[in-house]
C-alpha cells in the first residue's frame, strides 16, 4: 500500500507591500502658490489704462482656476496614493482641494482688488 502524502499548504500571504513613496512636498507648494498667487495676478498685472485690460483679467483669472484644479489633482492623487484609496477617493479628494483652494483664491482674489481700488484712489 502506498501512503499517500498531502499536498503542501501554500504560505499565507503576508500583508500587501508599502506603497511607494510619494514626496508630497512639491505637490503642496504647488498647491499653496496656485491658491494664493494665481488669483492674485489678474489685478497685479491691471493698469486701468487700456480698455483690453478686462479681458486680460479674465483671462488670468480663468487661467487661475485651471492651475487650481490641476495642483488639486496633483495633491490628491500623491494623498490618495499613500493611503491606499482608490479612483473614487481620488475624485472625492480632488473635490475638496479644489473647493478649499477656490474658497482661499476667492478671499485673495478680492482682497487685491480691493488693494488695487485703494491705491487707484490716492
Amino acid at each position: 500500500m502506498i501512503k499517500q502524502v498531502p499536498p503542501p499548504i501554500p504560505p499565507a500571504p503576508g500583508p500587501p507591500p508599502p506603497p511607494p513613496p510619494v514626496n508630497m512636498n512639491v505637490r503642496w507648494v504647488l498647491w499653496v502658490l496656485a491658491s494664493t498667487i494665481t488669483p492674485a495676478l489678474p489685478w497685479l498685472t491691471y493698469s486701468g489704462k487700456s480698455s483690453d485690460q478686462g479681458t486680460s483679467v479674465f483671462l488670468l483669472t480663468a487661467l487661475a482656476l485651471i492651475l487650481q484644479l490641476a495642483a488639486s489633482i496633483a495633491v490628491s492623487i500623491g494623498f490618495c496614493t499613500r493611503r491606499f484609496l482608490g479612483v473614487g477617493g481620488i475624485i472625492g479628494m480632488t473635490i475638496v482641494f479644489m473647493l478649499a483652494s477656490v474658497a482661499i483664491g476667492t478671499a485673495v482674489w478680492f482682497a487685491v482688488c480691493v488693494g488695487r481700488v485703494t491705491l487707484d484712489f490716492k
